[in-house]
């Protein structure tokens, strides 16, 4: 039952993580936008989305998953601190999925992690410990 809750939060981390860095990576309109108000077009944008799509088929695997939902929490922190300081929020209905998903995906992979915490590196395994 552990395994299937963890895969369960791993896919839902995917399903959330790739469809963005697929599109940041193809140029959507969207994405250059945002990025050049960042001022980080393109390298910034091409970069971001090849680490959500890295994050993303990591999550698909076991041996990496941990790594992919720390790589995945790590752009959502980013895209937060971006929308706080520089972007803002327009305040409009069109920005309420943008922030539930990026609610989800802090939420699943934090999960990810808790479950998978005996793999995190930085943690000492329990035979380190004596």
């Amino acid at each position: 039952m552990h395994k299937i809750i963890v895969w369960f939060f791993q896919l839902v981390s995917v399903a959330i993580i790739l469809p963005p860095g697929v599109a940041k990576l193809f140029s959507d309109p969207e994405a250059v936008d945002v990025f050049m108000r960042l001022g980080m077009e393109p390298f910034g944008r091409l970069l971001v989305g090849f680490l959500e799509i890295l994050s993303g088929l990591f999550l698909l695997t076991n041996y990496f998953a941990v790594l992919g939902a720390i790589i995945a929490f790590c752009i959502m922190l980013g895209a937060i601190l971006a929308h706080v300081t520089i972007l803002g929020y327009a305040g409009v209905m069109h920005d309420v999925p943008m922030i539930l998903l990026i609610a989800v995906l802090l939420i699943s992979t934090c999960l990810v992690m808790l479950l998978r915490k005996h793999e995190l590196p930085f943690l000492p395994k329990k035979n380190d410990m004596n």
